[in-house]
């Protein structure tokens, strides 16, 4: 047998069933004669044995193997909250200064005169403010002061 043949004499005994010419076919042999052959075979739907005789090409005996079609990547789409660049922005002094004066801004529309220190918390915010470029610990530990005072 050629190494042709013996590949698949190979596939015939691990693959008993496959389709051939749309008829599903049990027990196939294989008998390569140089470029063509022999398939015999019995039909599980058939009264008689199937026989085909010429050149085989091998391909037509291997089942079609599914694959993925390629993957768009082109683009994803993430909520912000996931964007590195966001999450960086976030961690700012400055970016967490902004929303804590929204915040005490709107502590005192909403409560008015309930929310007796809102004028101090804001000029202690405004004071703050005009450090945020520093970063230095002295003025996140302000920040953080200020934020458990007006919050909690």
């Amino acid at each position: 047998m050629t190494s042709v043949g013996s590949s698949l004499a190979a596939f015939a005994q691990t693959w008993p069933l496959w389709r051939v010419l749309g008829v599903w076919v049990a027990a196939v042999s294989v008998l390569p004669i140089g470029l063509a052959g022999v398939v015999r075979g019995q039909s599980p739907n058939a009264a008689r044995p199937v026989e085909l005789v010429g050149p085989i090409d091998p391909s037509w005996l291997v089942p079609p193997v599914r694959t993925a079609p390629p993957a768009k990547t082109r683009f994803i789409h993430r909520p912000p909250q996931y964007d590195p660049r966001v999450a960086a922005r976030k961690q700012t002094l400055a970016y967490q200064l902004e929303c804590l004066g929204l915040a005490i801004e709107d502590l005192m529309e909403q409560f008015g005169d309930a929310y007796a220190n809102g004028a101090e918390y804001l000029r202690r915010w405004e004071a703050l403010r005009e450090r945020r470029h520093e970063d230095s610990p002295a003025v996140w530990a302000a920040f953080r002061r200020l934020r458990e005072e007006a919050l909690l």
